[in-house]
């Protein structure tokens, strides 16, 4: 009897303790508690009961190449098979027949075999052809491509041959990432009206994409750090990405887009810098995981 008396105070005891917790008259309590409970402590309290994810819409931006990349060693490989087989089955066609017989007329004429009246025409193949390659030649010499600066990340037209990717550097907590634009979802919009504001908020407005899809491309799921995550109470972001690709891209166009300009501010998260990147460049600007699920995106 005497231990069931002791088991029912303990019981009692701990019933009116979460009950003076709970009451609005040691509503200050808790907010001690947090003043002198370590960070994780009070992160694992509040996730039971208060801490939610948060749920983002991200763009995932895209230049494509605006001329023919180059051929790699496997690919220029592969082509000079197709063509030697190519070459292997093909007849000769009316130019070639023409420019054989041609020739054994000028070689007939030379020998004393043929007349000088024997040869009915002006101008050979041979020449014609030497004619075209010159012409061809001086086309490639006059041949002009824009001058970019390669180095200048902030232009959305370098790297003419690769797919470069729009990314921001924003400040969370203490911490400066690079990610792709995104934002919260409102509850008055959805996620696909969600990306392009995102887009427009993070360009002020200067580049404009076509999203390619109403259903979200890839996924992420991120923490925010502890001091972020106990000052929105938010676990964190899951990030709902959406593929768009960059409608102007003419780069011989004498009206070139205009950079964007860095400061622009979305509630507690500074965009400090942005870039044009392509993906080898993106795997050593994001954290590794986050790269993971963007570079699925990517070409």
């Amino acid at each position: 009897m005497a231990a069931l008396r002791s088991f029912q105070r303990v019981i009692f005891s701990a019933v009116r303790n979460r009950q003076n917790l709970l009451s609005s008259d040691n509503a200050s309590y808790f907010q001690r508690f947090k003043q002198t409970t370590p960070l994780k402590k009070v992160a694992t309290l509040e996730n039971k009961n208060l801490l939610k994810w948060e749920l983002t819409s991200a763009v995932c931006l895209t230049r494509l190449p605006l001329v023919s990349p180059y051929l790699s060693q496997l690919e220029q490989n592969y082509m000079k098979l197709l063509e030697n087989q190519e070459f292997e089955r093909s007849v000769y066609c009316d130019w070639e027949v023409e420019k054989l017989r041609q020739n054994e007329i000028i070689r007939a004429v030379e020998s004393g075999d043929a007349e000088n009246d024997a040869v009915d025409f002006q101008v050979t193949h041979v020449d014609m052809e030497d004619e075209y390659e010159a012409k061809f030649k001086e086309f490639l010499k006059n041949e002009t491509m824009p001058d970019i600066d390669d180095d200048d990340r902030t232009n959305p037209n370098r790297k003419i041959r690769d797919s470069i990717t729009y990314v921001v550097k924003k400040k969370l907590g203490n911490h400066e990432l690079w990610v792709l634009p995104s934002a919260p979802v409102d509850d008055k919009e959805t996620m696909r009206q969600c990306a392009e504001g995102s887009l427009s908020l993070h360009s002020l407005g200067h580049y404009k994409g076509t999203i390619l899809s109403n259903a979200p491309s890839g996924y992420f799921k991120y923490k925010f750090p502890k001091e972020v995550r106990l000052k929105n109470c938010g676990i964190g972001a899951k990030v709902f990405i959406y593929s768009a690709l960059l409608k102007d891209t003419n780069i011989f166009n004498s009206k070139q887009l205009e950079h964007v300009m860095v400061g622009s501010k979305e509630e507690d998260c500074e965009i400090l810098d942005y870039a044009w990147v392509t993906k080898e460049e993106l795997s050593k600007l994001m954290k590794p995981k986050y790269f993971e699920a963007v570079s699925k995106l990517l070409s």
